[in-house]
C-alpha cells in the first residue's frame, strides 16, 4: 500500500503528468478503435480462423492503458465523484457480463479516459483513423485480402455492396457517422465544395448501400448546416428540458409500440414495414426474453457476413431496444442518464453544436444499432472533454 501512494505521489508531483496522460489515453483509443471496426468488417473470419480471442485481448490492452490513464492521471475533483464513477463502472460490468456485450462498458470507460482532453483534437484523431480504416477495409476487398458482402433487397435487382463491412447498412452508418464528426468538427459551417462533397456522399450511399435512412440524414446534416445559425439559436431557446422530454418521449413511443406490436394491426403493419421489421423482430424479443434488471444474453442471427445454410433471421437493431434488451433496466437508466446530462451540459456550456451532434446520433439510433458503438458515434466523449472550441457567440 505504501508503495503504491508512493508511485501516486510520485505521479502527482510528475511536471509531465498531463502529456503522459494524454498520450496513454490515444494509445488506448487508436488502438481501440482500429480493433473495433475490424470487428465489423470481413476480417472477422480471419479472426474466426486464427482465434477470436486476439482482436479482444488487444482491445483489453486498450482498456487497461485507460483505465491505468483513469487512477493515475485523472484529476479527481472530490471523493463523491470518484465514489459515483466506480459504482457506475460495477454496475455496467455486471450488466456488461451477464449479456456478454462490452461496448456499453468500454465505451464509459473510455469517456473517464478523456476527461479534460481537448475533445476537437480527439474528433480529428477519429475522423483520420476512421477514414484510413475506410478506404483500408475497401482496398482489402480490392486485394481479395477478404471477402465482399454482396445483398439484393427482396423484390428489388438493384445490388448492395458493403466494401469489407459485414453488411452494406454497416457501410452506410459509418459513412454518416464519418460525415457527422466532420461537420460536427467544422461547427457546422460549411463551404460550397464541402456541400458538394455531403451530396456526393449522399449519392454514393444511395447508389452502392441502397440505405435510405443514412441518406437521409446526411441531407439533413446539409439542411442543418446551411440554416445553421437558425437551429442553433432556436435549439437554445427550446432549452434543454423541452428537448430532453420529447426526445425521451419519442424513444419511449418506440419502445412502447414494440412491445405492443401485433400481426393483426394494420398501422402496426405498416409502421413495420415503414421501419423493416424493427417493431417485429423488436416484439419477438419482448416475447421470448422480456427485460431484466442487470441484463441477459441474446443470442442473434444477422443478415451481415457469410451464411452456409437457411436461418431464422433475428436481430435488435433499435439502439435504445439493444440496451434494455441486452444490458437491462440498470444499463437504460444509466443511458437515459447520459443522454439527459449530455444535453445539458452541452446547453449550458453554450456548445450547441456537440448538441446538434448528440440529436443527429439519437435520430440515427431510432433505427440503428451503433449509439453506443465507440467506432461509430464518438460524442459521448465530449461529456468530460474540454470543450472549448465549441463554443457559440450566438447563444
Amino acid at each position: 500500500m505504501n508503495i503504491l501512494t508512493t508511485a501516486m505521489e510520485k505521479i502527482k508531483n510528475n511536471p509531465n503528468r498531463d502529456k503522459i496522460g494524454k498520450y496513454l489515453f490515444y494509445t488506448a483509443f487508436i488502438i481501440y478503435l482500429v480493433t473495433h471496426f475490424l470487428m465489423g468488417t470481413m476480417y472477422v473470419y480471419i479472426f474466426y480462423d486464427i482465434g477470436l480471442s486476439i482482436p479482444y485481448r488487444i482491445m483489453m490492452v486498450a482498456i487497461v492503458l485507460a483505465v491505468i490513464k483513469i487512477l493515475f492521471f485523472n484529476r479527481i475533483s472530490n471523493w463523491q465523484e470518484l465514489t459515483i464513477e466506480i459504482l457506475v463502472g460495477l454496475l455496467l460490468a455486471v450488466t456488461a457480463i451477464n449479456s456478454q456485450t462490452m461496448d456499453l462498458l468500454y465505451y464509459y470507460i473510455m469517456i473517464l479516459a478523456a476527461k479534460d482532453l481537448d475533445f476537437k483534437q480527439i474528433l480529428k484523431v477519429f475522423i483520420y483513423i476512421e477514414v484510413f480504416m475506410l478506404l483500408f477495409s475497401a482496398f482489402s476487398v480490392y486485394m481479395g485480402w477478404i471477402l465482399e458482402v454482396v445483398n439484393m433487397r427482396t423484390g428489388n435487382a438493384g445490388i448492395r455492396l458493403s466494401l469489407g463491412s459485414v453488411y452494406p447498412t454497416d457501410l452506410a452508418a459509418r459513412i454518416f457517422y464519418i460525415s457527422l464528426a466532420y461537420v460536427t468538427l467544422k461547427k457546422f459551417k460549411l463551404k460550397l465544395p464541402e456541400y458538394i462533397s455531403l451530396l456526393a456522399i449522399c449519392a454514393f450511399i444511395y447508389f452502392v448501400t441502397d440505405t435510405k435512412v443514412d441518406t437521409l440524414l446526411i441531407l439533413l446534416l446539409i439542411v442543418v448546416s446551411v440554416f445553421r445559425n437558425t437551429v442553433m439559436k432556436l435549439l437554445y431557446r427550446i432549452g434543454a428540458n423541452t428537448i430532453t422530454l420529447v426526445a425521451g418521449a419519442v424513444v419511449g413511443i418506440e419502445i412502447i409500440l414494440t412491445y405492443l406490436y401485433t400481426a393483426n394491426s394494420r398501422i402496426l403493419n405498416i409502421m413495420d414495414r415503414i421501419l423493416s421489421g424493427r417493431l417485429k423482430y423488436g416484439h419477438m424479443a419482448f416475447k421470448d426474453y422480456n427485460v431484466t434488471m442487470f441484463g441477459q444474453f441474446i443470442k442473434e442471427h444477422a443478415n451481415g457476413g457469410i451464411h452456409k445454410e437457411k436461418f431464422n433471421y433475428f436481430f435488435i437493431d433499435v439502439s435504445y431496444l439493444r440496451v434494455l434488451m441486452f444490458g437491462g433496466i440498470v444499463a437504460f437508466v444509466l443511458l437515459v442518464i447520459m443522454l439527459v446530462y449530455s444535453v445539458n451540459k452541452f446547453m449550458n456550456d453554450k456548445t450547441i453544436c456537440l448538441l446538434v451532434a448528440l440529436l443527429f446520433a439519437a435520430l440515427s439510433s431510432l433505427i440503428d444499432q451503433h449509439l453506443m458503438e465507440l467506432s461509430y458515434n464518438i460524442i459521448f466523449i465530449a461529456m468530460l472533454t474540454n470543450n472549448d472550441y465549441f463554443k457559440d457567440k450566438l447563444v
